[in-house]
């Protein structure tokens, strides 16, 4: 399991893994809502860069890699 956690959006990613290429990819929002996706292991860099946005001084959206 991998959990990014996400304080000031009040927020976490979670990733279960299920069986070889497959995860689970779980959100929850302020303890509220749920969302849960099927991903496979090559995704995963992809979804934990989406989920943690990166802004510069004037807000715009730079990509963490």
């Amino acid at each position: 399991m991998v959990r990014c956690s996400d304080y000031p959006r009040d927020s976490v990613l979670m990733l279960h893994h299920l069986d070889g290429e497959k995860w689970t990819a779980h959100i929850i929002h302020r303890d509220i809502i749920h969302e849960f996706y099927l991903i496979n292991t090559s995704e995963i860099p992809s979804y934990i860069i989406e989920y943690y946005p990166f802004y510069t001084t004037e807000g715009e959206r730079r990509e963490f890699r």
